[in-house]
């Protein structure tokens, strides 16, 4: 959807300049394409953060650490082993760091870009 949103006037240009596809994708759809590409970015990071119930269900972590989520770890550190101001310290910091990160990509996504 992205690349058709590109207006085909830019390739015809590029073109009659002697730019070949190499360059035409580096110069004129990859600029277009970097809102859309954040965008997709931020709701692949909220789906990833919210990656719990999947993996408790089919592989409870294993096998041994391989599918631990910083969520699926803070509940084992929390609840298994009774860690519990660990796992919610552990909980602050996850948070934080996930609102500064979707802060920053949505700031990001927001800005009036010059045309």
């Amino acid at each position: 959807a992205g690349l058709t949103a590109i207006p085909p006037n830019l390739y015809e240009a590029a073109e009659l300049d002697g730019v070949n596809a190499w360059q035409a994708f580096w110069a004129i759809a990859l600029p277009h394409l970097g809102s859309m590409m954040l965008l997709a970015l931020t709701f692949r990071l909220l789906d990833a953060i919210r990656m719990f119930d999947t993996i408790f269900i089919m592989t409870g972590g294993g096998p041994g650490t391989q599918t631990y989520t910083a969520s699926y770890y803070l509940y084992t550190v929390g609840f298994t082993q009774f860690h519990l101001s660990q796992a919610t310290a552990g909980s602050w910091l996850f948070l934080i760091f996930t609102a500064l990160v979707v802060t920053l990509l949505v700031r990001r996504l927001l800005k009036v870009e010059p045309v």
